[in-house]
């Protein structure tokens, strides 16, 4: 299995190419940055100028021309170098790591899974705001295809009859996976969905099936033979008979896992071929500090190789659903096992 010191091995020329770019854009940041702080300190030493010697006119127009010029330096200028930081450094960086797994990968920081493939998952309600980052694309050694980015769904709630501030509703925010397996695994949608009642209560059930999202199939299937999964998940499905013979203990204990490796429960769907999961955080995946070296010291590529290599493990643990008579290897979950740790 590989570790962190040959993966750095392997990719060493690439990484070494990475740095140069990003020692000349980390040069143009600070250059840009500097730029703008002298005409907004120029507009700002106007305003201060003019209120001092009562002029407020002047004062006014100095106060208003360094508010422009600061939004025009912070939406225009400095996304341009941020833009050619994420093509440049990050996406060829991480595409680097992400190949000496599956020689296959392509990322793109700039791009996101679809909106068409998050909206046919149905696992989250109406939304109107969609946008996402660094999306990785690529094909298992067991011929599943997959594809991953951070998304960022909020619906925005606009009063302009009575002309109130718009109020926003984040919908999911997080790592969204898709996962295209070689042959039909169900023809019924199954979701697994996060429990919203405490089952150990008597009414916990009832909870359940009467409040839980408008997005799940009606019909609620129980794993009284797996109480922890019970607790933690809730499934549903139109054909109880081929949920169970998909979802066997060792596929359970999968979707346990995904707590700890995350340290959050997940959103999943099963239809077709596809698999859909959507995983909530808070804290951005693959970020590559600009101001940190890739060579020396305690750098991103150690953190950026953990995260994939959980990602990967993922990918791999549910890309055995579509052979529902062998059942997924556990080891997966192990980190000693993990290809990049």
């Amino acid at each position: 299995m590989k570790d962190i010191t040959e993966i750095r091995q392997l990719i060493a020329p690439t990484i070494e190419r990475a740095e140069i770019k990003r020692l000349d854009i980390l040069t143009e940041l600070t250059k840009k940055q500097f730029l703008y702080a002298l005409p907004v300190g120029l507009s700002l030493f106007i305003f201060v100028t003019g209120l001092a010697s009562g002029q407020y006119f002047i004062a006014i127009f100095g106060l208003i021309i360094s508010v422009i010029v600061f939004i025009f330096i912070r939406k225009k200028v400095l996304p341009q170098t941020t833009l050619r930081y994420q093509k440049e450094v990050k996406s060829v960086l991480v595409e680097a790591v992400a190949r000496t797994v599956y020689p296959s990968v392509s990322f793109d920081a700039t791009h996101h899974v679809s909106r068409r493939n998050f909206s046919a998952s149905t696992l989250y309600d109406d939304y109107n705001q969609y946008r996402g980052e660094d999306h990785c694309e690529g094909i298992t050694l067991n011929h599943t295809a997959f594809e991953f980015s951070e998304l960022q769904i909020e619906n925005v709630h606009k009063d302009f009859e009575n002309y109130k501030a718009s109020s926003t509703e984040e919908i999911f925010k997080g790592l969204f996976v898709v996962l295209t397996l070689p042959k039909v695994i169900c023809d019924y949608p199954i979701k697994i969905l996060p429990d919203m009642a405490n089952k150990k209560r008597a009414a916990g059930k009832l909870l359940q099936k009467n409040f839980s999202p408008k997005t799940h199939s009606d019909n609620l299937v129980y794993f009284e033979e797996n109480p922890a999964f019970e607790e933690m998940y809730a499934v549903y499905a139109q054909d109880e008979t081929q949920a169970r013979k998909i979802l066997t203990p060792t596929m359970l204990g999968v979707l346990y896992n995904l707590k700890y490796k995350f340290d959050q429960t997940a959103r999943i769907c099963m239809i077709g071929k596809k698999v859909y999961i959507g995983i909530a955080k808070a804290e951005d995946y693959f970020e590559i500090d600009i101001k940190k070296s890739l060579i020396e010291g305690d750098n991103s590529l150690t953190k950026l190789c953990k995260e994939l290599a959980l990602v990967f493990a993922l990918v791999e643990d549910f890309s055995t659903f579509h052979d529902t008579t062998q059942q997924a290897p556990a080891t997966y979950s192990n980190p000693s096992t993990n290809p990049f740790l």
